[in-house]
């Protein structure tokens, strides 16, 4: 008597994937959604649920690094020293201003508020923290370059 033949089952998609894996090479912006359901085994369907609205927000980092590199490899030894200190002292002042900031803003906050000064004194404190880690917004530097205004006036003639 012979003995019946098992099936194999054989699924074409992998079951289990590691999603922030999957994200992070999303973000590079070098594959595509088809790319990474062969690269890690699972259904289109599923990579395209898991990048929806994600941006490929490292990909311009990536192409900066690039040319920054290239740059480097120019470099004498000398010059690269002291672009890696340049960059090391600028990278922990920034890190401090940011970090003062915050502490400044969270100190702030927790003082109690009586007045409308205190109020206007703890929304300056914040605006001015967050200027200090995100950066001044465009409103703010153009108010600060054109503190003039010029008065445009338009003027239509017509003929009787």
């Amino acid at each position: 008597m012979t003995t019946p033949k098992t099936k194999k089952i054989v699924t074409r998609y992998n079951t289990r994937y590691n999603k922030d894996e999957l994200l992070a090479d999303w973000k590079t912006g070098k594959y595509s959604e088809r790319d990474l359901a062969s690269k890690y085994r699972i259904s289109p369907a599923t990579v395209h649920k898991n990048v929806t609205g994600v941006d490929k927000s490292i990909a311009p980092l990536i192409s900066a690094q690039v040319e920054i590199n290239q740059q480097i490899a120019e470099l004498s030894e000398q010059e690269l020293s002291r672009f890696k200190q340049e960059v090391d002292e600028r990278t922990k002042h920034i890190m401090f201003f940011n970090n003062a900031a915050i502490v400044n803003v969270a100190g702030s906050l927790k003082l109690p508020c009586d007045s409308q000064n205190d109020f206007k004194a703890r929304a300056e404190t914040i605006s001015k923290g967050r200027e200090v880690v995100l950066g001044k917004t465009p409103e703010t530097q153009v108010n600060v370059q054109n503190n003039t205004f010029t008065k445009i006036e338009r003027v239509i003639v017509t003929k009787q």
